[in-house]
């Protein structure tokens, strides 16, 4: 991965969680940045390692957030969308519409 693609993608996972913050409550468990859903369903979004994708991790509960028991959700690659189509299909999937 070159450093500009590095960037690419540390710039798209702080506005992805900006705008996720903005839209759901925004906890720190285990010195780590989970979001909480009105249905109480946490998540967190990170960088897939080596890659220009986006993922989404959920647990069920806090306890499991804390264990790290953790399901992976879909994939978002960079190069094949833009942060508003990016954050509407992720608010898509978190919320299971």
């Amino acid at each position: 991965m070159t450093l500009a693609e590095k960037n690419a993608i540390d710039h798209r996972l702080a506005a992805i969680k900006a705008r996720l913050s903005e839209r759901y409550e925004m906890l720190d468990i285990n010195g780590e940045s989970f979001f909480r859903t009105n249905s109480g369903t946490f998540f967190r979004v990170y960088a897939f390692p080596g890659e220009m994708v986006l993922v989404i991790e959920y647990a069920d509960s806090e306890s499991d957030a804390k264990l790290h028991r953790l399901e992976d959700g879909d994939r978002f690659y960079l190069e094949d969308l833009s942060l508003d189509d990016m954050f509407k299909q992720m608010v898509s999937e978190i919320e299971g519409a």
